[in-house]
């Protein structure tokens, strides 16, 4: 008989994906080694082969739930169109995704951002790669707005930087009063009044 070959790389992203099961269902703080292991069918001893800690799987998984997730850098870099019209397109996106996810996806986003927050002193790598991730997030609405500005079309007393930072707060903030309160908070028609707010003073002479 000969011997089975296991991927090594498929079980790590496996018990990636349970961890991140896991972490969906309880919480990041209160999940364990031993939920993620009986998630992925697999023994506890067996997870610390691939993960020195929870700490690393928890970086690991954020990488993992980022760089899949459907706010990827690389689609939101590729929607076409006019400064306005990449706008719309780009905060339509995320109406979009709104409608598809469920609560829990969007509670673990921000179980995600708290520990980042929490970690800023420490400097750690968890911190680091957030921070990353929110610099390249900011850059893409900040890139229309600068396009924008270059062609005429956006009035250029306004910083793009500034226009970047203050969609991500609020579309970040607006979720945050979404998931705390969703029977008085609609986030979809929020989110519109607030990008057609935003171009009619980013169009204003």
């Amino acid at each position: 008989m000969s011997a089975r070959v296991i991927n090594k790389e498929e079980k790590r992203v496996n018990i990636l994906i349970s961890a991140l099961k896991v972490f969906t269902k309880k919480g990041i703080s209160s999940a364990t080694i031993s939920d993620i292991a009986e998630e992925a069918n697999i023994g506890k001893g067996t997870v610390y082969e691939y993960f020195k800690s929870k700490d690393e799987i928890v970086l690991s998984a954020l990488t993992l739930f980022l760089d899949d997730s459907r706010f990827s850098i690389n689609k939101l870099k590729k929607i076409n169109g006019s400064p306005e019209e990449k706008l719309r397109n780009t905060i339509q996106l995320f109406i979009d995704i709104i409608k598809q996810e469920s609560i829990q996806t969007f509670e673990l986003i921000f179980d995600f951002w708290l520990i980042g927050i929490k970690e800023k002193k420490y400097k750690s790598d968890f911190y680091l790669y957030l921070k990353d991730f929110y610099s390249l997030y900011r850059g893409i609405f900040s890139d229309i707005v600068k396009e924008g500005q270059e062609k005429g079309m956006f009035n250029e007393r306004y910083s793009p930087y500034y226009i970047g930072s203050m969609i991500i707060g609020m579309l970040d903030g607006l979720m945050a009063q979404w998931i705390l309160d969703r029977e008085n908070v609609n986030y979809i028609d929020t989110v519109k009044t607030m990008v057609n707010i935003i171009i009619s003073g980013l169009k204003e002479v």
